[in-house]
């Protein structure tokens, strides 16, 4: 079993649907996760699974866009300049 730890961008599946967010905090066999639209669900650790942290260019964006749903202006800022980074490589 994988652990999972606050931070964690995580799937949770329940009741014929599947979430995707972040571990915002663990409360032992249950995980608080806020969705990508900012709200914030508690689902049991059993229905969690941690997702694959591979950077890919197209997460990018999808977490730019992220950071402005939630107003995170650092977050934004960071991955904004990450991007900028990754495309200076490219070219």
């Amino acid at each position: 079993m994988i652990e999972i730890f606050k931070g964690d961008w995580v799937s949770a599946k329940g009741n014929g649907i599947v979430v995707t967010g972040y571990v915002e905090e663990m409360l032992g066999k249950a995980v608080i996760i806020c969705l990508v639209d900012g709200e914030k669900i508690k689902a049991s650790i059993r229905v969690v699974e941690k997702m694959d942290d591979t950077l890919h260019a197209e997460d990018l964006d999808t977490m730019i866009d992220f950071s402005l749903i939630m107003g995170d202006e650092e977050w934004f800022r960071e991955l904004s300049e990450l991007k900028y980074k990754r495309r200076a490589r490219i070219t």
